[in-house]
């Protein structure tokens, strides 16, 4: 649910992009057929731009959509390692936190956004279905005629039309043949259709006033599109709005329901008097359509947006770096058991982490003391002035996140885990020495084994390898760091860096 909620919002920012451009630039133009189209075409683009997905636009942001389901990458925070202790220190360098407040509000407006969908489409529902029954009951008899199918209603029926169908008194059918051909032209033109869309966008994204404000729009077209095909039959337009000024007492009721009039008697009126816009100037405008595209498209058709508010919808929140002044044995107990994508940083002690978070971190004042060693050639775990990646943590994660790649292979197969990379940040800042000391295993086949589940073992084989492969790669591509000092000197730094590849 939180993917739609995040389609939506995108999609109601593409509309409006799209659709307030319109209203100053096209709304009062006398193409009628054109601006049905443009305003349908907007609600079109509306839906499919944010649902791209383009290379061109991705710089190699996380994405991934597979048959096996949405594919996700965690970044834990890069820690020190005090090699064979079995303890663990975080890098005392603060990073921004998303509060749980944050998380609960955006989870109440998720609800808020669920119960809002609900309440539309039950009001949308209800409406169709009064809609339906109203047509056939009362009518006095039915006739199909033209493609129509003609429900004639005693007394003084305001009429209406929906899809193929029109309701219309029996006097106006006997003596207001404008009526009629109004009513028809609702029919032939298809407008129904574009109401019942419009509806249905209106239920996803009922938050979002630039879509209640295209409907009204639209409706306005349609009516201008029906009044142009009245007095293209040949009805004097002097006539035609002495009509409308005696049909202006009687609406219809029915929200789907093409009326004959919908309280646009005033603007219906100027625009049968106005005169014919330039052809092509008409045209011209609507030509705004591509850039706003574009920028939609660069926008929303990437998945970094997405990434971001998922994870604060799904109640991912990375958890604060301990740092000198927070820190306390009972604080660094809790800061564990919240921490689930910051593991064990050496492949014997991640095992251990799996198994009792609540060891995976220590309070620093518990370190053991300081150790005397060559800063040119010793490779330290913690030192008075850590190394720092340029621009800060926030940075670092910033760069992981746009640079691994979850390999399509792996989400085809369905092969996900966690991946421990060990780096040194040497003196000179260089990110040296990479492996991988904990990977993702690749399983052998067992013995005897039928052929085709014998591929599927090594396909799931070359995906674990694959996954490893390219966390490696993106630690390796990191750029220079700032070196850690000790005692004033520039040293090398060992670090372990835990980045999880999990299909969802």
């Amino acid at each position: 649910m939180s993917a739609i909620f995040i389609y939506a919002i995108k999609s109601a920012i593409c509309l409006a992009l799209l659709y307030l451009p319109y209203t100053l630039l096209m709304r009062r133009d006398t193409f009628y057929s054109f601006n049905r189209t443009v305003l349908m075409g907007i609600v079109l683009l509306a839906l499919v731009l944010p649902a791209l997905d383009l290379p061109v636009f991705d710089n190699g942001v996380l994405s991934g959509i597979s048959g096996k389901g949405r594919a996700i990458i965690e970044i834990g925070m890069p820690q020190a390692v005090i090699e064979g202790t079995g303890q663990h220190v975080a890098q005392p360098n603060p990073v921004d936190v998303s509060q749980e407040w944050s998380v609960l509000l955006v989870q109440m407006l998720l609800l808020i956004y669920i119960i809002g969908v609900g309440v539309c489409f039950v009001w949308k529902l209800i409406s169709l279905i009064r809609l339906m029954r109203f047509i056939p009951a009362g009518s006095i008899w039915k006739e199909q005629k033209d493609g129509v199918t003609i429900y004639c209603h005693l007394g003084e029926a305001s009429p209406c039309s929906w899809m193929n169908k029109i309701v219309i008194s029996e006097d106006d059918y006997n003596n207001n043949p404008s009526v009629m051909i109004h009513e028809k032209a609702h029919c032939h033109k298809g407008h129904s259709w574009d109401t019942l869309l419009v509806s249905l966008v209106e239920v996803f994204m009922w938050f979002n006033p630039c879509i209640w404000m295209l409907d009204h729009s639209l409706q306005e077209v349609h009516e201008y599109e029906a009044d142009d095909e009245v007095l293209r039959q040949g009805v004097t337009a002097k006539n035609y709005q002495m009509l409308l000024i005696e049909k202006a007492i009687s609406t219809s009721s029915y929200t789907f329901a093409n009326g004959f009039n919908h309280s646009l008697l005033k603007k219906r009126i100027t625009m049968m008097m106005k005169k014919k816009s330039n052809k092509w100037l008409s045209g011209t405008k609507a030509l705004y359509l591509l850039p706003v595209a574009l920028v939609a498209v660069a926008a929303f058709a990437t998945p970094k947006v997405s990434k971001n508010l998922e994870a604060v919808i799904d109640g991912k929140v990375n958890v604060n770096v301990l740092n000198d002044q927070n820190i306390s044995s009972k604080n660094v107990e809790n800061q564990a058991e919240v921490d689930e994508i910051t593991p064990a940083l050496t492949s014997q002690e991640a095992i251990v982490l799996d198994e009792e978070p609540k060891r995976a971190v220590i309070a620093i004042d518990e370190m053991a003391p300081e150790v005397e060693q060559d800063p040119d050639t010793a490779v330290f775990s913690v030192v008075e002035k850590m190394p720092e990646f340029p621009g800060g943590m926030q940075a670092l994660m910033t760069f992981l996140a746009s640079n691994v790649k979850y390999p399509a292979i792996a989400q085809e197969a369905g092969v996900q885990g966690r991946v421990l990379v060990k780096f040194t940040v040497s003196k000179t800042g260089k990110v040296k020495d990479a492996r991988v000391i904990r990977g993702i295993p690749a399983i052998s086949a067992p013995e005897p084994v039928l052929e085709s589940e014998k591929e599927m073992y090594e396909k799931k084989a070359e995906a674990a390898y694959q996954i490893n492969t390219e966390a490696l790669r993106v630690v390796e591509s990191m750029p220079d760091w700032i070196p850690g000092q000790q005692k004033g000197q520039a040293v090398n730094v060992s670090y372990t860096l835990p980045i999880n590849f999990k299909l969802k």
